[in-house]
């Protein structure tokens, strides 16, 4: 559940953050294609959520990662 609510929390910020930043410099009034492409990234950044959240899809996706630490340096990775 953790990494379903950062996936959403990271699309969340950028996507708001980037039309705060397009209509503080009014650059999405004066660009049609700059709401479009603004549009279409939102979409599919819904289309990769609404992945992540399928529970079905959950072993595709990270099945073959595993956490592994390194005891030399101490810390961990994937």
């Amino acid at each position: 559940m953790a990494l379903k609510m950062e996936y959403l929390g990271n699309f969340l910020f950028y996507f708001f953050f980037i039309k705060f930043i397009l209509s503080y410099m009014q650059i999405d009034v004066r660009h049609r294609w700059v709401r479009v492409f603004t549009h279409l990234w939102m979409l599919f950044e819904v289309a990769v959520i609404a992945l992540v959240w399928d529970d079905t899809r959950r072993e595709e996706m990270f099945a073959h990662h595993d956490l592994e630490v390194d005891s030399q340096f101490g810390y961990h990775f994937f």
